[in-house]
């Protein structure tokens, strides 16, 4: 029987020898030495579970457990701070960042093999219920033709867990049964259709969180309006771009992560400050980018449509560039940074954190022209601009993912960050400074 595999990531030598000497008789252990080191091996060993240390060289352990938590195929994974760290607020914040659990040096053996049997259990229940892909995100892909379900599950199976049912009531008991982070849905099928199908994930508590995109060969508007309108967060039309599909497919995922880690937030009240400023970055926090959204939506309904735009911007390059600044030498770049964007900008746009090193440009009222035109501007105003950290001059340069929407449905408004998301995606496979448009 295959023992559970467990990443430790910890910078002191006498400690791993302490972790290793308890758990190697139940444990395969895989040992990190720094934050970076343990992203990576991470991503290399696909572990069960990873104990963390929070004060770790190079990236520390809420950076890193961050930068996990936003892949979609290590999301899934538990990961348990380990610290001596005990001041008020640390647990918090370990969680908001991601974590599953926190436990204080000194090691308490029992509180140590309980967390570890809990999370492991609780892995282990989530992953019986669907296919056999740990750390991989789950994807139900609904659809009655043989052919367009053998398509897409070859094209998906390499970066996710993926179930199939071929018709409505099938997918409604799988997703009840086994809560996939995405349902992919085809909108015409026999007895209950796609758009039933997607009301009904949508409206029933326990799967509403769940991710729905329709993929069909139906183009024309009012199957699209009709398929957001039900719930549905995106939609792609046959024939498709594979390298599409799994970009809009992680996009939705990252979207998932976004609204369970601001749920946490509100229901446990994690929030460390009652600002919607981050407070590294003077820039608008997710929580305030979501309640933003929805602001939007509003106005949506009460206006019938007005257009929104977003851009979403990643710098390239980040990990070598954040191990040889570190990490208060690259967060001082990235304040930079976000000064010179908004500097850019008008009183009415949002800008907003959006990933380790990535920030959104929200842009109500502007047309899909003229955010491609400030995206350039961004980029060429980047590129030559002399970041300076500390005593080294830096060059920096971006990729930038823009996307726009005339806003006729509510439910747009989500699948414009969605949307731009999967540009940058996009534009990143193109190489660095690029900037990719698409439409919501």
């Amino acid at each position: 029987m295959t023992r559970p595999r467990i990443l430790l990531v910890e910078d002191m030598e006498l400690n791993r020898d302490l972790v290793v000497q308890l758990l190697e008789d139940e444990y395969d252990i895989v040992q990190a030495e720094d934050g970076l080191e343990g992203v990576r091996l991470a991503k290399e060993s696909k572990p069960d579970l990873i104990l963390m240390d929070l004060s770790l060289p190079g990236i520390d352990g809420w950076q890193a457990t961050f930068r996990i938590k936003q892949d979609p195929e290590l999301a899934s994974i538990p990961i348990v701070a380990l610290t001596a760290h005990a001041m008020t607020g640390d647990e918090e914040h370990a969680l908001q960042a991601g974590c599953d659990g926190f436990l204080t040096k000194p090691i308490d053996e029992n509180a140590l093999f309980a967390v570890l049997r809990e999370r492991l259990a609780k892995r282990k229940d989530a992953a019986g219920a669907g296919p056999s892909c740990p750390g991989k995100p789950t994807v139900l892909v609904v659809d009655d033709n043989e052919d367009n379900l053998a398509q897409l599950s070859e094209e998906l199976s390499e970066h996710f867990a993926v179930s199939l049912a071929r018709s409505g009531k099938e997918a409604l008991d799988l997703c009840a049964r086994t809560l996939p982070d995405v349902v992919i849905l085809d909108v015409a099928m026999p007895g209950m259709d796609g758009l039933e199908t997607c009301q009904r994930i949508s409206a029933a508590r326990a799967t509403a969180d769940v991710m729905v995109l329709f993929c069909s060969a139906r183009a024309d508007s009012a199957s699209v309006v009709a398929a957001l309108e039900v719930g549905g967060s995106d939609y792609i039309t046959r024939p498709y771009s594979s390298v599409e599909l799994v970009a809009r497919v992680r996009a939705a995922i990252r979207m998932k992560r976004a609204r369970e880690d601001l749920k946490r937030q509100i229901q446990g009240a994690l929030m460390p400050t009652s600002s919607p400023h981050d407070p590294l970055h003077k820039v608008w926090d997710r929580r305030f980018l979501f309640e933003r959204l929805e602001e939007e939506a509003r106005r949506v309904r009460m206006s019938h449509g007005r257009p929104l735009a977003s851009i979403l911007l990643g710098v390239d390059g980040d990990d070598p560039m954040r191990e040889t600044l570190g990490p208060q030498g690259f967060d001082s770049l990235i304040r930079d940074l976000a000064t010179l964007v908004l500097s850019h900008c008008h009183d009415d746009d949002l800008v907003s954190r959006y990933g380790d090193a990535e920030l959104l440009v929200l842009l109500p009222d502007v047309s899909a022209a003229r955010a491609q035109e400030l995206a350039e501007e961004l980029r060429d105003r980047i590129h030559v601009h002399p970041f300076v950290v500390g005593e080294r001059c830096v060059h920096v340069t971006v990729s930038l993912g823009v996307a726009y929407s005339d806003a006729r449905a509510a439910s747009a408004i989500g699948r414009v960050v969605q949307a731009a998301d999967v540009a940058l995606y996009l534009s990143r496979g193109m190489g660095p400074l690029r900037v990719r448009v698409f439409q919501a």
